[in-house]
């Protein structure tokens, strides 16, 4: 078994949430031009209305000739983060990249979790978490400006509607009843893809795929199981105001996605970390483990 198969329904969810991020960004309201390019142990994303969604993932070794022809598909202005997964890191990878002038940036750890292994652990009493529903979403809008989120009325009004859904679930952290921190988690059905992809094959080893909207369920997802009763939640997005750091916050609201993904049939949970922090060890102490740690390079 090749290591896409072992995991595809990890590459699949996180290309759902790919996919809806792409959407429900507020820093445009341009149309997505989202573009998937697949070759063997490679996936590659192409926006050019969004700069910071452009993005390959080297899932294991591939031929430098795919490498350098994906590469050839960014312009200079849209440069991507290469994601390499440890199956497919050798010398001559590094060497491809670094001609390219990519160097090593940073390193992503992604933990999994089967919803039977949780842990739960008590929560401070000066903590409470709600999980705001869509009468909410003006407020969480109101609490992200608090971080220094930018949002015109025009882009909100399109794109409010993907917040504080049964699929986009937000939570809110309160201290002394205070909201003062957030987290979401998004639920994925089967491990496949919420965007309505479009395939074209363009010859034996491409296959683009171009966004075209957010909600309906499509079948993108060649490697999972035909029946599978898999439902993921992808943890993310948790921020928590300055004045409240190391008050447990965040704990909390892991705890509190967590035991709200239970009570939605989750079976499986996903997260991402940096490697060797105190998000890395919580998620770990809550039931998580590695599933893997992809080195990321970008462009000097």
């Amino acid at each position: 078994m090749t290591a896409t198969d072992t995991h595809g329904w990890f590459n699949h969810a996180l290309t759902s949430y790919f996919c809806f991020n792409n959407t429900r960004t507020l820093s445009t309201s341009r149309p997505s031009q989202l573009t998937l390019v697949r070759k063997p142990g490679m996936t590659a994303y192409l926006d050019p209305t969004r700069r910071y969604d452009n993005h390959v993932v080297i899932h294991q070794k591939c031929a430098e000739s795919d490498i350098e022809e994906v590469l050839g598909l960014y312009p200079d202005h849209l440069s991507p983060e290469i994601s390499i997964e440890p199956a497919a890191t050798d010398f001559s990878l590094s060497q491809c990249l670094m001609k390219h002038r990519f160097v090593p940036a940073y390193s992503h750890e992604f933990l999994a979790m089967r919803a039977e292994s949780y842990q739960a652990s008590p929560i401070k009493q000066e903590i409470r978490v709600e999980r705001w529903e869509c009468e909410k979403v003006d407020d969480f809008l109101a609490l992200l400006q608090t971080a220094g989120v930018e949002c015109s009325e025009t882009v909100w009004e399109e794109k409010r509607r993907y917040y504080c859904t049964e699929q986009f679930r937000c939570f809110v952290a309160f201290y002394d009843d205070q909201p003062c921190a957030w987290a979401t988690s998004f639920l994925v059905d089967n491990g496949m893809s919420r965007c309505s992809l479009v395939s074209d094959k363009v010859d034996d080893t491409v296959i683009t795929a171009r966004e075209t909207g957010a909600e309906a369920a499509s079948d993108m997802a060649p490697n999972t199981r035909k029946g599978s009763d898999r439902r993921v939640a992808i943890l993310a997005n948790a921020y928590t105001q300055e004045a409240y750091r190391g008050k447990g916050c965040q704990t909390a609201l892991l705890h509190a996605r967590i035991q709200d993904a239970k009570a939605a049939k989750v079976t499986h949970l996903l997260t991402d970390v940096m490697p060797d922090t105190i998000s890395s060890r919580n998620c770990k102490a809550a039931g998580f483990t590695t599933k893997t740690i992809r080195i990321v390079w970008a462009r000097s």
